[in-house]
């Protein structure tokens, strides 16, 4: 069984972060040379979810990593924007004393993992960055670092783009190449795409899409995204039909109080 003590510490310069790991690998201390690669990959995924949380890599700063001894000190030197940004998260978590649900969905599901990461392998993870020492996470086999589930409802959410790919042997999807959003992913039914007609790869859609949402935080879990159905997109504005939306609207939504749906939504949280 492999028994290890992983603490992420903190350098003491203004652009690292260090992820210092100790313990044993079987009845060994745990060196650099005993450390599995499969284990830095984890972390090396998880710092990457937490630095950029789903945006856009694109033209992102460089990140090195250089691994030193005192058990195992994984070091990863980045710009001091992004460190700042990391240990903004630390402080989130801080602040709210322990729960991650305000964090964005890819930032919180990092932490989860690093909680299961502990869990599985029996480690404590200590978590900091170098422009503040004293602000540490712990994520042990005892803490409980998840998401509470009644901050997610399901919702519908609109989005427009080019579909670039569409289908699967297994897992039907579609992938929509959007302005704001980058690429999505978006889980459809292989019956709604056969019968679709016509090709409908480079064309430009709307999508209508379930999804999770953070009641707290407003974030659409992204990787939850489920096809309702394709709408054909035309850019232009048009006023007369619009109008038109609203006239057929109106008399459903008479007499609601918009306050009051809303909270049936969220579950009874207003």
């Amino acid at each position: 069984m492999l028994l290890c003590t992983v603490l992420i510490d903190i350098a003491m310069t203004q652009s690292e972060i260090t992820f210092r790991i100790s313990g044993k690998y079987g009845n060994e201390e745990l060196t650099p040379s005993n450390f599995d690669i499969a284990q830095i990959r984890v972390l090396f995924d998880e710092l990457e979810a937490l630095l950029y949380s789903g945006k856009k890599q694109k033209d992102r700063p460089v990140i090195t990593y250089e691994m030193r001894t005192g058990s195992v000190i994984n070091v990863f030197k980045t710009s001091l924007q992004q460190v700042l940004a990391f240990s903004a998260i630390l402080g989130v978590i801080e602040m709210d004393g322990g729960s991650i649900d305000r964090l964005e969905n890819n930032s919180a599901r990092a932490i989860e993992n690093l909680q299961s990461f502990a869990r599985r392998y029996d480690y404590d993870i200590e978590i900091g960055t170098s422009d503040n020492p004293a602000r540490r996470l712990k994520v042990t086999p005892h803490t409980n670092y998840i998401r509470h589930e009644n901050i997610m409802v399901d919702v519908e959410a609109y989005y427009y783009g080019t579909l670039i790919d569409a289908g699967g042997k297994d897992k039907a999807n579609i992938h929509l190449d959007t302005k704001e959003a980058g690429v999505l992913i978006i889980k459809s039914d292989k019956g709604y795409l056969s019968d679709y007609k016509g090709n409908p790869l480079y064309r430009k859609f709307g999508v209508r899409v379930c999804a999770k949402q953070n009641i707290v935080t407003g974030d659409i879990d992204k990787s939850s995204f489920t096809l309702i159905e394709l709408i054909d997109y035309q850019a232009q504005f048009d006023e007369d039909y619009l109008n038109s939306l609203i006239s057929k609207a109106t008399p459903k939504w008479n007499g609601v109080d918009a306050d009051t749906w809303l909270a049936n939504l969220r579950g009874g949280i207003l």
